[in-house]
């Protein structure tokens, strides 16, 4: 009986072993799909509990193994969302289908807030030019605007579609520098 706890005690470790070297490789590469790896965790955390359940695994090691799978997944799903880069501006892109740029923070919560805002503002060409009508782009800072905004936003999260970080080689973040600049 004793031969038979030690073989099952190593079976689990080996488990973990492989489970541990899965979530590496979903982790820092994309060999290994979110949703299999999710399956997996969960496979292994059923088994654990059945294991502990039925006495052939000690309750604590299949605590542990439960333990790891839930944190090692939400490791893995949480670890490959895109971060803000700090000090750096974001393009927002939203479902009334406009854009805003600023430093984007708080970009997880319900209201995530966009300062140092500015949009893309489209005049319309002159018709008495004798060329094609083509619209012209300009940058326009929020806060000058006819009431007086200040300049953050309080977004809806319901209402991003997504964000970018934004190059500062990009056109609008050289843009905004010259802006800030005058």
């Amino acid at each position: 009986m004793k031969g038979m706890k030690t073989a099952v005690h190593s079976f689990a470790g080996l488990v973990l072993v492989v489970f541990a070297v899965i979530a590496a490789f979903a982790y820092f590469t994309s060999s290994v799909p979110l949703a299999t790896f999710g399956a997996l965790a969960f496979i292994i955390s059923i088994l654990a509990l059945l294991f502990a359940y039925f006495g052939w695994m000690a309750v604590r090691l299949s605590a542990l193994a439960v333990i790891l799978a839930v944190f090692c997944t939400a490791g893995v799903m949480f670890g490959r969302l895109p971060k803000i880069n700090k000090g750096e501006f974001q393009a927002v892109f939203l479902t009334n289908n406009q854009v805003y740029f600023g430093h984007l923070e708080n970009a997880e919560s319900r209201t995530p807030v966009l300062k140092d805002v500015y949009y893309l503002q489209a005049s319309q060409p002159n018709p008495q030019s004798g060329t094609a009508a083509q619209q012209n782009l300009s940058l326009v800072k929020l806060g000058n605007e006819i009431h007086g905004p200040e300049d953050a936003m309080a977004l809806k999260s319901s209402q991003i579609l997504f964000w970018e970080n934004l190059k500062d080689s990009g056109k609008v973040v050289q843009a905004i520098k010259q802006s800030q600049k005058k």
